[in-house]
């Protein structure tokens, strides 16, 4: 979320199971399903019955930026090998309705100073309680970011339509915590420039 609007084409590759990606792959586009929880939604803390676990960059289409090995590794952490498809999507980045963990200081301060603002410490407190990071799940930090995209929405500031961020994604050397790629979180399907997606892997 940069002061200067800047569009740019990015391809990403997304792993899954088998079996979702067929559907992924018949459906395109219009197969990805994105939700949008309220803030009283996320303050009530996670509900299987109605959203999945919250992701560490918090709810959306999770994708890995120009790395397509690293999508089909890291699904083949939920499926057998041989049993993942790895999609490739082009999508645009528009810095108006990106936040840029992985390039943008502007992105990092602005989200440090909403964590340290005295007027957020109360529902940042009800995150803490409902929300935990772990080595597997950064659950705690989706949910803060999922809190600080609908605070820019409501004061107007930006609608934030995708997140990327240097990730360790749990597949590299054990106990090494170098980032190994970038996730790109992709939060509105505007975001998406394919109607079709192609198998890579």
């Amino acid at each position: 979320m940069a002061e200067d609007k800047e569009l740019t084409y990015q391809r990403v590759y997304h792993g899954t199971p088998y079996e979702s990606g067929k559907k992924l792959l018949n459906g395109g586009k219009s197969a990805v399903r994105l939700v949008k929880p309220s803030k009283k939604d996320l303050f009530n803390g996670p509900d299987p019955k109605r959203f999945r676990s919250i992701g560490s960059l918090g709810y959306g289409f999770y994708t890995f930026l120009e790395d397509p090995d690293l999508a089909r590794v890291f699904a083949e952490k939920f499926a057998d090998a041989g049993h993942v498809l790895v999609l490739e999507l082009l999508i645009k980045l528009d810095t108006d309705t990106t936040l840029r963990f992985d390039s943008s200081f502007e992105d990092m301060k602005r989200f440090r100073e909403f964590l340290n603002r005295p007027q957020y410490c109360k529902d940042i407190g009800y995150l803490r309680e409902k929300y935990s990071n772990t080595k597997i799940q950064k659950s705690l930090d989706g949910a803060l970011l999922e809190l600080y995209c609908a605070l820019l929405e409501e004061y107007k500031i930006a609608n934030i339509k995708a997140i990327c961020m240097p990730t360790v994604s749990g597949v590299g050397v054990k106990d090494v915590t170098v980032p190994n790629g970038i996730e790109v979180l992709i939060k509105d399907l505007d975001v998406i420039v394919s109607d079709n997606f192609t198998v890579v892997h």
